[in-house]
């Protein structure tokens, strides 16, 4: 699972501008929450969300948790602070580790053992970011989308990730 953005129309209303302003992007966004199976498809696209919300809230409200079943493994970035939402299911989080603070000196370090499976999560997440992009490449999601039309933009975002996922799969099962 990751987050992604999308850029929208600054709105005149402070307040609703603040809600959809992005530090990430420095422009104003909506965020949605997307589940990515391994070959690349898309298995949930969640409505979007103003970008303000973190990304443990989008995956609360979104209902991705209620479809998740024990046994399952999810991959999420850092960001993504889930692992109580998703032990109570019986549901394994695969996750890159955090970094800390060396003993001596400036910095921050991991083990070797925690830099190796860093390494293989990267290299699985990275199927993860092609996929978004192939999602992004639809014109109606590449600029800057009208602000009145969330209901259009919503609709939108799942019909490309439905076009998508009829498309030849980015990592074809070996």
């Amino acid at each position: 699972m990751d987050a992604t953005e999308f850029y929208f129309q600054r709105q005149r209303n402070p307040t609703a501008q603040s809600n959809t302003w992005s530090n990430h992007k420095s422009k104003n966004t909506f965020k949605t929450l997307v589940g990515i199976t391994p070959n690349g498809a898309f298995s949930f696209i969640s409505d979007l969300w103003t970008s303000n919300i973190s990304d443990r809230s989008i995956t609360e409200r979104s209902g991705l948790i209620d479809l998740i079943e024990k046994g399952d493994h999810e991959m999420a970035d850092r960001g993504f602070l889930i692992k109580d939402l998703l032990l109570s299911k019986g549901v394994t989080l695969n996750m890159p580790p955090f970094t800390r603070p060396f003993k001596h000196g400036k910095g921050r370090c991991l083990t070797a053992k925690e830099i190796k499976k860093s390494k293989s999560i990267a290299s699985l997440r990275i199927n993860v970011e092609r996929s978004i992009q192939r999602l992004k490449s639809y014109k109606f999601l590449t600029g800057i989308m009208p602000i009145n039309s969330p209901f259009v933009a919503n609709q939108a975002l799942k019909v490309a990730a439905f076009f998508c996922n009829l498309m030849k799969p980015l990592f074809p099962k070996s």
